[in-house]
């Protein structure tokens, strides 16, 4: 579908009437945490190599800085430990569990600092205490599990760095 094509005296009379309404006035924007988040994002182009996958991220790259255009060594150092869109983490799939269920015992503080909020009187705490403490042991217990979950997979992982005897999975980083 073709722009539309303004006169001036379109223009002068849509301005006029803008003026006269102003809907700027009564645009609400974005009400919750999520959707402002999404909105402060609204003006940026993301080229971090997550959300690309590596050819792409190697074209921004030089057209960024056209020199690298003519180095692929240098462009292989730059990409070294970096992980594209389009490549399969194993160490992001065995988490995945772990954030799952971090995220539901996220869910659930929020649930129990809502309810805590909602303590007008002593009768009403005493009635929703129960209910309020199972909620957090739970909380908690799959806290723990998760815990484990990530001291099991981390064992694991270094496990298979030692059959393959690579340090590729977890590099040794100089403390000073």
């Amino acid at each position: 579908m073709a722009a539309r094509q303004w006169t001036e005296e379109q223009r002068k009379a849509q301005a006029e009437k803008l003026k006269q309404t102003k809907p700027w006035q009564l645009s609400t924007g974005p009400k919750t945490t999520k959707g402002k988040k999404k909105s402060a994002l609204n003006g940026r182009k993301n080229i971090s190599p997550q959300n690309m996958n590596r050819e792409d991220y190697i074209t921004v790259l030089k057209k960024i800085n056209p020199e690298l255009a003519s180095n692929p060594e240098a462009i292989e150092l730059l990409l070294g430990n970096m992980t594209f869109k389009d490549s399969n983490s194993s160490i992001c799939h065995e988490f995945k569990p772990v954030i799952r269920t971090m995220t539901v015992v996220s869910g659930m503080v929020r649930e129990v600092k809502r309810d805590i909020w909602t303590f007008k009187d002593l009768e009403t705490a005493r009635q929703k205490a129960d209910i309020t403490i199972r909620k957090l042991m739970q909380g908690s217990k799959m806290m723990m599990e998760a815990a484990q979950q990530i001291h099991d997979t981390q064992k694991k992982l270094e496990e298979q760095a030692k059959a393959t005897n690579s340090n590729a999975l977890f590099p040794k980083f100089k403390v000073f």
